[in-house]
Order: C-alpha cells, then sequence, then structure tokens
C-alpha cells in the first residue's frame, strides 16, 4: 500500500526487492483522491522494472466528503482474492514461499561451509604448526637448561638424597625379585615417600614460563588459521584442550626418565666398558697369582734339586705389589668410568624433557588432525545437504493462470 507522495520511497522499494521473490504482490495506490494518472503509470512502469510483466496496481480512496471521493478499486481486491483462490493460486504462493525459504537455507549452508576453510588454507596452517613447534621446542628446551642443571646439582649435593635410595631399592627389585608379598620391614619395597619426591621434584621443571611459550604457539595457530580463512576459534578450543595436559605428559616423561636412567647410569658404552673392568679386577689378580704359585713351585724345585737359590723377600714383595697392580689398574679405570651422579640426572632429565614435548606435539597434532577430520564431515553433510535442498526447490510454481502469473515477480516463477 503506497499514497501518490510516498510510492518511490526507498525503504519501500528495498523491501519489495530483498522480499519480491517470496510472496505473492498486489499493489494499491492509496489516497487516490490526491493522485493522477501520471503517477499510476509511472509505478506500473517501477513495478515492471523490478520484475513483475502485468503488475495488479488498484486504486482506493477513504475520503468521506462526497466532492472529493472518487470511486476505488476495493471491491476489486476482493474479486482477485477470490479468482487466486478458485485458480488455486494460494497454494502456488504457498509453495512460491516454501521456494524462497529453501533458496535462503541453500545460502547459509553454502556460506557455512566456505566458512570451514579448503584443504589449501587447512594445509598451510599445519605447516605453520610444524615450524611453529620446532621453534617451542627449541625455545623451551634452551630455556628449561639452567632449571635441569640446578634439579640435577640438588642430587648431587646430598650423598643420601631419595634419587640415590630410589635407585638402589630399584636395583635391588631388578637383583632379587620378591618371592613373597612385601611387607612394610623388607628392603625390597620402595618407600612411597621416596616416590611422591622424586614426582614433586620432576613436578618442578614445568614452570608457568613454559605454559607461556605454549600459549604463544597456540597464538601463533590461531593467528595463521584466521589468515588462512580457517574457524580459528573451534581450533584454539581444540588445541588448548590437549594443551592442557602438557605438564603431565611432560613431567610425567621427565620422572620415567629420571627412574630408568638412574637405574642404569652412565651410557652403553660406559656400561659395557665397567663391566669389562670389573671382569678384569677379578682376572688379573688370578692370572698373577697363576704366575705367583708357578714361580714359587719352580723356584722351590731349583733350590731343593740345588739348581738355583730359593724364593727370599723380595720375590715376595714384588708379588704383592703385582698382585696390586693387577687389581689396581683396573680398578682405576673402573672409577673413572663411572657415572657421575649430576651428568646422570642432567641427562636423564634432558631426555625426558624431550620425549614430553615430543608426546605433546603428538597430542596437538592429534587435535589439529581430528579438527581437520571434523571440517571434511561437516563440509560433506553440508554439500549433501545444499544438493537436497537444491532438488526440492527445482519444483517451479506453476503460473499458468493469468491472475497467480500477475501477483508473481519474475524471479520468483
Amino acid at each position: 500500500v503506497v499514497s501518490p507522495e510516498r510510492y518511490r520511497d526507498d525503504a519501500g522499494w528495498r523491501v519489495l526487492q530483498r522480499r519480491g521473490a517470496r510472496h505473492g504482490w498486489m499493489f494499491v495506490m492509496n489516497h487516490w483522491d490526491a493522485g493522477c494518472e501520471d503517477q499510476i503509470h509511472d509505478f506500473r512502469r517501477l513495478l515492471r522494472e523490478a520484475g513483475f510483466e502485468a503488475p495488479i496496481v488498484l486504486r482506493t480512496c477513504c475520503s468521506s466528503d462526497a466532492q472529493t471521493r472518487v470511486d476505488d478499486e476495493f471491491d476489486r481486491l476482493e474479486q482477485i482474492v477470490r479468482e487466486l483462490i478458485d485458480a488455486h493460486g494460494l497454494r502456488e504462493l504457498e509453495r512460491l514461499g516454501h521456494r524462497a525459504r529453501l533458496r535462503d537455507l541453500r545460502r547459509a549452508i553454502v556460506e557455512a561451509a566456505e566458512r570451514l576453510g579448503d584443504d589449501d588454507c587447512w594445509r598451510s596452517v599445519q605447516r605453520v604448526a610444524e615450524r611453529g613447534w620446532e621453534h617451542t621446542r627449541g625455545v623451551v628446551m634452551d630455556g628449561m637448561e639452567w632449571t635441569l642443571a640446578a634439579l640435577a646439582a640438588r642430587f648431587a649435593s646430598h650423598p643420601e638424597s631419595v634419587i640415590k635410595r630410589a635407585v638402589s631399592q630399584a636395583a635391588q627389585k631388578l637383583t632379587q625379585p620378591a618371592r613373597s608379598p612385601p611387607s612394610a620391614e623388607s628392603p625390597d619395597v620402595i618407600e612411597p615417600d621416596s616416590g611422591d619426591r622424586l614426582s614433586a621434584i620432576a613436578a618442578e621443571i614445568w614452570d608457568a614460563w613454559a605454559d607461556s611459550k605454549i600459549s604463544e604457539y597456540l597464538d601463533e595457530i590461531e593467528v595463521a588459521a584466521r589468515r588462512a580463512g580457517a574457524p580459528a576459534e573451534p581450533v584454539r578450543a581444540a588445541l588448548e584442550r590437549r594443551a592442557g595436559r602438557a605438564a603431565e605428559l611432560v613431567t610425567g616423561a621427565i620422572e620415567t626418565a629420571l627412574r630408568l636412567g638412574m637405574a642404569r647410569p652412565g651410557s652403553v658404552w660406559q656400561r659395557a666398558a665397567r663391566h669389562v673392568t670389573g671382569f678384569c679386577m677379578t682376572l688379573f689378580p688370578i692370572l698373577a697369582l697363576v704366575w705367583i704359585a708357578d714361580s714359587v713351585v719352580r723356584g722351590y724345585w731349583r733350590g731343593a734339586t740345588g739348581q738355583g737359590e730359593f724364593l727370599g723377600m723380595p720375590f715376595a714383595v714384588h708379588s704383592a705389589l703385582l698382585v696390586l697392580v693387577a687389581w689396581g689398574v683396573p680398578w682405576a679405570f673402573d672409577r673413572l668410568l663411572r657415572p657421575r651422579l649430576e651428568q646422570t640426572a642432567m641427562r636423564s632429565m634432558r631426555a625426558g624433557l624431550a620425549d614430553g614435548l615430543e608426546r605433546l606435539r603428538a597430542e596437538l597434532s592429534d587435535a589439529l588432525s581430528e579438527a581437520d577430520r571434523q571440517r571434511r564431515e561437516l563440509a560433506k553433510q553440508a554439500q549433501d545437504m545444499a544438493g537436497r535442498i537444491a532438488a526440492a526447490a527445482l519444483r517451479r510454481v506453476d503460473a499458468s493462470d493469468d491472475i497467480v502469473s500477475r501477483v508473481i515477480a519474475a524471479a520468483g516463477a
């Protein structure tokens, strides 16, 4: 419903352009007593430009003044409504509204699917995540070095530290497996207090600074996702759920590495060399004693047969020195090869930190992969839904009846 002075109103035309394909339309020029035929012709021209080939334009007048009142076409409006009912036009107009809503729904689904991003943008996010992790891992490893060194020095500064007690008890468990249920008095039982304190020491390594570096890494991934057009908020939420286990993963790996490393200190070649020196500490003195015994027998035989003198004090002194050297040289090498507690703890904690960070990397990578998998599933569902909606919207409105065709814009037919 328009008036002669407002039929070109921008707000009304915007409504018509936005919703023209959704409904059937009849147009009424009200206050016709204040209008003229040129305005009607101009209004029809504008409607044809908007897609209505033969628009229905009626004129009404509500003036009660008999001198100014003109005949309106309200009766014609009632007649057109009855004709639409007789021609089943209301059903077709309802179908027109359904088609418009289906198109809007399909458009919304397509736009939502586009916000999920494509394979290329997700691959770019994963590349940024891989490069960023290498940098973050290096920073965390370097930044934790002084903390590891301080804890390793603490281990070495206490001869009866918790580490040594845990190691000795673990060694007893390895060499003397329990044949009966352990008791509180049994030396084979690892003290719970030692394990608790070992866990507390491992927990000191991962601190707020390390958490901040992981958070900066997640920020980098979020920024990369926004730039690539991927949904950043779900990605960040998925990563933060996994990153929340960072302290648990890292401290658990460090504690395990400490227990294993202190139970078997040193490197492989050190342990192998110490096995050799330990064997030599037994073998060389035995060989020396065998040689001394052989020399004593031969010397006694020569002295008894008159072929020489009996062995004297110099031989005894030299024999004792030989046995001492035969045992002392392997013992000295064994002492040199014995790993230092501080170095062993440092190496174990460093390996545990690296293993914990690798576990964290795997968790974050799994989170990204899971988000990508969900994105693919949602994109496929959106594509299927858009296809079904498009098929449902293909059925055109039956505008063969003249009255129906006149109330529908060309875009909605």
